[in-house]
């Protein structure tokens, strides 16, 4: 999992690394099954939370906007 603002300029490196933590067939020995990405912008709205999956390491999940 990794929390990041949005004026950090190595997102996509963190977005890298979760994805080499959560691959089966990476070199790290973690091969979690799943990986989370947040983004903390300016704003609730432009707050960006990624759920990816190891089974295909796809976004399996992206959460735009909650509603309480």
């Amino acid at each position: 999992m990794e929390f990041k603002t949005y004026w950090n300029t190595n997102i996509n490196n963190d977005l890298k690394k979760i994805m080499e933590f959560i691959d089966n067939d990476g070199e790290y020995k973690y091969k979690y099954k799943y990986g989370i990405s947040i983004i903390i912008g300016e704003t609730l709205d432009k707050t960006d939370i990624k759920i990816y999956n190891n089974d295909d390491i796809n976004l399996f999940f992206n959460i735009k906007k909650r509603e309480l």
